[in-house]
């Protein structure tokens, strides 16, 4: 007699194990017991003993939403606009490196998926497939440029993003990297002069830098700590998001890249400015453990938890739920009027 448990359909490949998870930390639980110990720590750990990890998680837990009743909100909308072009959540693929480590098809997998969802997705420097196939696979693909001051290496990558169609150049402040000191804001000046795509400067913490960038014509501004893995004991990017958002007064998008993990941290950002967010661990933890499948899937959590919460919160749309009057941060309730 034929059995329908979960196990047998999977082995018979109608049902894949990714769709049996129900968050985020699902992924994790079934990706990082398969890694090699070095790309496990990569995943998993960040600098100065999980510091800024632990800190970055406990600012989102502190942001806190104060439910809308009797709002008549059924039903929301997760569609945006990134940098000038459609996207289906306030969601992006953060710029990752040498996913080839966790899955033979890599960035090629991650791009499909992210088309699959709609969203943009972001490709490092040291990928395993070449630019322009994973380009074809995602229209809305963005890369990330060495923050280096040699502007004829930095002029040719320019010219060859452009050529293969990305939609968007990242550059990486890293502070205390050896390889990167040297780049500076009259560099940062001069690649805007390069190119007349969206220009987004990752790695921005302070306001005051924020509002430089933008003074310099950068599109976005990435509240990111780097995956965790740079300096040490830094504030959490959450916590700084009003400040930037003033800062910046709407000459660029702010975009959160720290801690992501539920379509409630997604709205949690928005609530605080954000024009979206950029997603790495969990999209690493769903390559790894089901390739371009978990990948989806992970995505498509955030978007239905994010349309579930919208709802609560008596958004209707991404424009409401950037305009929500009521929630409270570090205690503190924040009620616009």
């Amino acid at each position: 007699m034929p059995s329908d448990s979960a196990t047998d359909l999977e082995e018979a490949g109608v049902v894949h194990a990714s769709d049996r998870w129900l968050t985020l930390d699902d992924a994790r639980r079934a990706a990082l017991p398969a890694l090699p110990g070095d790309v496990r720590d990569l995943l998993d750990e960040g600098s100065a003993d999980d510091t800024t990890v632990t800190a970055v998680r406990a600012a989102l837990d502190a942001v806190q939403l104060i439910p809308r009743v009797l709002s008549g909100v059924s039903h929301s909308r997760t569609s945006t606009r990134l940098l000038g072009a459609k996207a289906a959540l306030p969601v992006g693929v953060a710029p990752l490196d040498c996913l080839e480590r966790l899955h033979p098809e890599g960035e090629i997998a991650t791009a499909r998926a992210a088309a699959a969802a709609g969203v943009p997705c972001a490709v490092g420097m040291r990928s395993g497939h070449l630019l322009e196939a994973i380009t074809a696979e995602c229209p809305d693909t963005w890369f990330q440029l060495p923050g280096l001051p040699d502007r004829v290496l930095s002029a040719a990558l320019v010219d060859r993003a452009e050529s293969v169609g990305c939609r968007a150049l990242i550059v990486s402040a890293h502070p205390g990297d050896a390889r990167d000191t040297a780049f500076s804001w009259t560099d940062l000046a001069w690649l805007r002069g390069q190119t007349e795509l969206p220009l987004v400067v990752k790695g921005i913490l302070h306001p005051d830098d924020a509002a430089h960038a933008a003074h310099l014509g950068a599109d976005a501004i990435v509240v990111s700590h780097h995956g965790m893995r740079q300096l040490g004991t830094v504030a959490p990017g959450i916590s700084l998001l009003p400040a930037i958002c003033d800062a910046v007064a709407r000459r660029a998008e702010v975009l959160l890249d720290s801690g992501i993990r539920s379509g409630t941290d997604v709205l949690k950002a928005l609530a605080l400015g954000a024009s979206g967010v950029l997603v790495g661990r969990p999209v690493l933890w769903g390559l790894a453990a089901d390739g371009q499948r978990g990948v989806e899937r992970i995505l498509s959590l955030l978007r239905s938890q994010l349309e579930d919460v919208m709802v609560l919160a008596g958004c209707r749309d991404v424009p409401q739920a950037r305009r929500l009057d009521h929630l409270t941060q570090g205690g503190d309730a924040r009620f616009r009027r």
